[in-house]
């Protein structure tokens, strides 16, 4: 076997180079789930409480109850109740990674709050 050098960008498996760009969102320009949205977006504090809102009804994805696991796009319509609130919003942004506060205000559009 011959000694090669391999980029710091590329991780060797089973004499496979694999491409690892680890300071890009993984996420960016693929597909990402309702429930994992939500959490990205810091309307729940943890994936299976943003699941368990989704299955029972307090998410609606552009007037329809629906699955946690359906894949949402850019310009849909999210009706939230947290509590006694109920929160209408507009997605503008999409991503399955956690965001500070001041990030995650960015993945969405604020349409109506009613307390």
């Amino acid at each position: 076997m011959t000694n090669t050098i391999i980029p710091e960008n590329k991780i060797k498996t089973e004499n496979k180079h694999i491409d690892i760009n680890i300071n890009e969102d993984s996420t960016k320009n693929s597909q990402v789930r309702l429930d994992k949205w939500l959490w990205a977006a810091r309307f729940y504090k943890t994936r299976p409480l943003a699941r368990m809102a989704v299955i029972q009804g307090k998410v609606s994805y552009n007037g329809n109850k629906v699955n946690p696991s359906i894949v949402i796009k850019e310009g849909a319509e999210l009706i939230i109740k947290l509590g006694s609130k109920t929160i209408k919003l507009k997605i503008t942004q999409l991503t399955g990674r956690r965001k500070n506060i001041d990030e995650a205000k960015v993945l969405y559009e604020e349409l109506d709050y009613q307390a």
